[in-house]
């Protein structure tokens, strides 16, 4: 409710003057735009510690560039430094950037793959120890009874109709084990749901996880997981960074 709340007041400003592209954006605008590969990073999960990855650093970076990353190609393109700063202001779900010189986030995730992925193994380190506590402390495992599951799997989805912006589903596997996808928009099948979910494990792509009426676990790629959507007050960081920007712009 609180993203409506502040796009509704933006939407009022806006009709006193121009605002920037980023502040006109509403969660709809998001949802479309992420389902274009050319507003995804240009590269898979990788790196990470012990080479496990950084699927939730990955995913949570994409969802922040949606709202907080303004491109111009007509412009000339910025300077190193000043890439290097726009990387950490998203990463940091603290700032608006302006990218000059590129079109979308895949050209530009392309040309600073290095120095992103660089931000996003200093990231895990971050806050990684704490989360590896917080995992093995959550309520559930690989898997739940039927009744519990379709509660899960439905609620997601009326969550998902009611803030209407991309949420962070964090994929919780076998023991301590999880990885992280970003639902953009799901369908109701004839026998349950069908999430459409950005996996950072096959960026470019829109995959699709299938719930089905009676299961007890969702299959990830032969592995049983339960879904829970987390990191929901990363917008209280991304709202507050476009208050900043936009409503004094």
């Amino acid at each position: 409710m609180t993203s409506f709340i502040f796009f509704a007041l933006l939407s009022a400003h806006a009709s006193a003057q121009t605002l920037p592209e980023a502040c006109k954006r509403t969660g709809t605008d998001v949802l479309m735009a992420l389902r274009d590969p050319n507003n995804q990073l240009s590269f898979d999960n990788d790196g990470g510690l012990f080479d496990g990855g950084v699927c939730w650093w990955h995913t949570r970076f994409t969802r922040s560039a949606a709202y907080l990353a303004e491109f111009h190609p007509e412009l000339p393109k910025l300077s190193d430094d000043d890439a290097v700063n726009a990387i950490h202001a998203i990463s940091e779900l603290n700032e608006k950037v302006v990218i000059a010189g590129y079109a979308n986030l895949k050209d530009f995730s392309t040309d600073y793959q290095q120095e992103i992925q660089s931000q996003l193994n200093k990231w895990q380190i971050r806050n990684g120890f704490l989360h590896a506590a917080w995992i093995q402390d959550l309520e559930g495992h690989d898997s739940a009874p039927p009744d519990q599951l379709h509660d899960m799997i439905y609620g997601i989805a009326s969550q998902f109709d009611q803030e209407k912006r991309p949420l962070f589903l964090f994929l919780r596997l076998k023991g301590v084990t999880s990885h992280a996808s970003l639902l953009i928009g799901y369908n109701f099948t004839s026998d349950g749901v069908a999430l459409d979910v950005l996996d950072s494990n096959f960026t470019g792509t829109v995959t699709t996880f299938t719930y089905t009426e009676g299961m007890t676990s969702l299959d990830y790629h032969g592995t049983p997981y339960v879904p829970y959507v987390e990191f929901e007050d990363d917008f209280d960081q991304i709202n507050g960074a476009l208050q900043d920007a936009c409503i004094s712009s």
